[in-house]
């Protein structure tokens, strides 16, 4: 009688460890993506903000805002300003009393809205208060 030894995993040793990677992906994967969507509306926040500097910069020339953002010397697709993630366009401030949106002499705002529809918008207006509507909080 010989006694060969066997090398090798077992089909129970094989699945313990398949399970043990399923549980730690399962854990990983959603705050993988978290992480990946708050850097990613920090290029909105950083579009945002170039986009108001301009819009600034503007209103100091002409005493107005503009609803053109090509206007502001920045590359403008179908009226919007577009980043690897977010497309911005302008829009006059709605009116706080529910009324019509106030003129764009007084208010202007920005608003981000992601490509691919994954995530909500973000706004900045003038008056340099951030709205966002999201799916995750904005951090």
């Amino acid at each position: 009688m010989s006694n060969k030894s066997q090398r090798g995993f077992t089909l129970i040793e094989i699945l313990i460890t398949l399970v043990i990677v399923s549980i730690v992906a399962s854990v990983a994967l959603p705050s993988y993506k978290s992480y990946i969507l708050r850097g990613e509306r920090s290029e909105a926040l950083a579009a945002l903000d170039k986009l108001m500097n301009a819009q600034e910069r503007f209103l100091l020339v002409n005493g107005t805002y503009t609803l053109t953002l090509s206007q502001l010397g920045v590359p403008v697709s179908a009226g919007e300003y577009e980043t690897e993630h977010y497309n911005v366009s302008a829009e006059a401030c709605p009116n706080p009393d529910g009324g019509a949106d106030l003129n764009v002499n007084l208010c202007i705002q920005l608003k981000a809205v992601r490509a691919d529809a994954q995530d909500g918008y973000i706004i900045r207006n003038s008056m340099n208060q951030l709205i966002h509507e999201t799916e995750g909080s904005l951090r």
